[in-house]
């Protein structure tokens, strides 16, 4: 969050795998929202199926 302010960046996005249940869920406690998905062939038979997950409040995060 440090590194955010200090370089005005207003909004860090994740992806976050769409099985990682428990990922998703401390993604949602701190404050992210799910803004969209992705599926990418990544070769070899495997795909990577992503939550796009956006953090945009920081409001949360002033210490």
């Amino acid at each position: 969050m440090d590194t955010m302010r200090k370089n005005d960046l207003q909004s860090l996005i994740l992806t976050v795998n769409k099985r990682n249940h428990n990922a998703i869920e401390a993604c949602h406690q701190y404050g992210f929202e799910i803004t969209g998905d992705s599926i990418v062939d990544i070769g070899d038979g495997f795909v990577m199926n992503d939550y796009w997950m956006v953090l945009t409040n920081l409001s949360r995060w002033n210490t």
